[in-house]
């Protein structure tokens, strides 16, 4: 049994995914193995997987119809057989220390690392973990973690990335999501791992370069749907007890925030004003959670009052002028 699995949903990155490959196979290490999920892909992305697995022992290709990223990871992680699972997007690359650092310090149930940002004009930002390094006991994360583990009353929230994660296979198996969500997968997967560790390690080695690609779900003009915060909440509500804690005020935080970003994107349709606006009031105002979560959300940072306020009193225009910005 390897140490790690790396799970890399794949779809119409040809000119991404060699260099990330790469980037994962020129390290001193060996005792991970690499599971690609072609999702479909239309270009030549599905060919180079398997040009590389023609190349290298252990690496595993899958190709599928195009299902998206959840159930492609739900399905690399089915391959998997590594002590520890590690995600990695396609267009992205790690350091050659990566496998290196990882294994020296994966010894808890969740492992924490920092990440660098490539930008378009090639300069470099890092991320460091805020959190102290260490391991932390379950008691250290409910003290230190759990506090801001969805989102506190500034708006803070735990990392949610998947990429800047290390999970024990078992572990993130019984948390993750089992179906498909447009965006904010990973923290529906990520917070209730946290929430169910016995142990955390937080490192802060820049493992992990996070690359700027336009047609990233994150950063292309697309019109969510509504049904996807509902998903996120229905999932986080089985894994974790909402009663504890102060989780259920957090939540409502989180909720008020995935509605505010499903609210302006759909001004990114090519609709009148007039029929946005009524799709935002038919499907946003009708749910009963939703209309819950931002009466009882409270924040004490001036972004998230905003953001709350707007919604509440439905101001559809500050929503379509934040979309022709973002």
């Amino acid at each position: 049994m390897p140490k790690f699995s790396v799970i890399i949903p794949v779809y119409n990155v040809q000119n991404y995914i060699r260099s990330c490959l790469d980037s994962l196979i020129n390290q001193d290490y060996n005792d991970y193995e690499i599971i690609l999920i072609d999702d479909g892909s239309t270009d030549d992305s599905g060919m180079i997987c398997d040009e590389y697995k023609s190349k290298y022992c252990n690496i595993i290709v899958l190709h599928q119809e195009n299902t998206g990223v959840s159930i492609a990871r739900k399905n690399g992680i089915n391959l998997a057989s590594g002590e520890y699972l590690l995600f990695v997007d396609s267009d992205d690359k790690v350091l050659n220390t990566y496998f290196e650092v990882l294994g020296k310090n994966c010894d808890s149930d969740v492992v924490r690392f920092g990440s660098i940002y490539e930008l378009q004009d090639g300069k470099m930002l890092y991320n460091v973990p805020n959190e102290l390094e260490g391991k932390y006991s379950k008691e250290d994360i409910k003290n230190k973690i759990f506090p801001y583990l969805i989102q506190d009353n500034k708006a803070r929230y735990y990392c949610p990335s998947l990429w800047s994660h290390a999970f024990k296979r078992d572990l993130f198996i019984s948390n993750m999501v089992e179906e498909r969500i447009q965006i904010g997968e990973d923290g529906a997967c990520v917070i209730p791992c946290v929430y169910n560790a016995n142990s955390l390690t937080i490192i802060h080695d820049c493992l992990y370069i996070y690359r700027y690609n336009n047609q990233s779900a994150t950063k292309s003009k697309k019109a969510f749907d509504f049904e996807y915060p509902m998903k996120i909440y229905n999932h986080l509500s089985k894994k974790i007890n909402l009663d504890e804690y102060d989780f259920r005020s957090q939540m409502n935080r989180k909720l008020t925030h995935e509605l505010y970003h499903v609210t302006y994107s759909r001004f990114h349709l090519k609709e009148k004003y007039k029929v946005i606006k009524k799709d935002i009031k038919n499907n946003l105002y009708s749910n009963n959670v939703y209309v819950n979560a931002i009466k009882n959300a409270r924040f004490k940072c001036l972004s998230g009052k905003l953001l709350r306020i707007s919604l509440k009193w439905h101001l559809m225009y500050i929503f379509k002028i934040i979309a022709k910005v973002k």
